[in-house]
């Protein structure tokens, strides 16, 4: 496998016009959050949003949030990207739970929130509830 300069690439998209950091993101299925991220990990947003832009899915960063299927598809072009941290996945958390859900085969939801205030999807309203039962508001 090739691999990506995820840097790069990841600050080409942060830069990229219309582009805009979430919130809140996170991947989800229905039993349990596998990653939550809070005003935080821009660059790794910003590589998940590249998978999704490369599966050609739609974003629309005018809306109040997102959610996606994150299939075995969407996680296996997210590696591409993320492959650079297999070594140290233990330090990279979002680079873990892509790995895992290769490995599992298990389906979930990818969630941006870009404005909280607005969010409906339970999904949503999930993660929501998770930084603020921990305080982070």
């Amino acid at each position: 496998m090739k691999t990506l300069n995820f840097g790069e690439i990841c600050a080409n998209i942060r830069a990229s016009n219309g582009y805009k950091d979430p919130e809140i993101f996170g991947i989800l299925n229905e039993n349990e959050i596998l990653l939550a991220n809070k005003n935080s990990n821009f660059l790794s947003a910003a590589g998940l949003f590249w998978a999704i832009k490369q599966r050609a899915l739609d974003f629309d960063f005018k809306a109040s949030q997102l959610v996606l299927d994150f299939d075995k598809d969407l996680a296996l072009k997210a590696w591409e990207l993320f492959c650079v941290f297999e070594n140290e996945l233990d330090s990279h958390p979002n680079a873990a739970v892509i790995k895992q859900l290769i490995k599992t085969n298990l389906n979930a939801k990818i969630v941006f929130i870009y404005e909280s205030q607005k969010a409906k999807h339970p999904l949503a309203l999930r993660l929501i509830k998770h930084f603020t039962t921990k305080g982070q508001q």
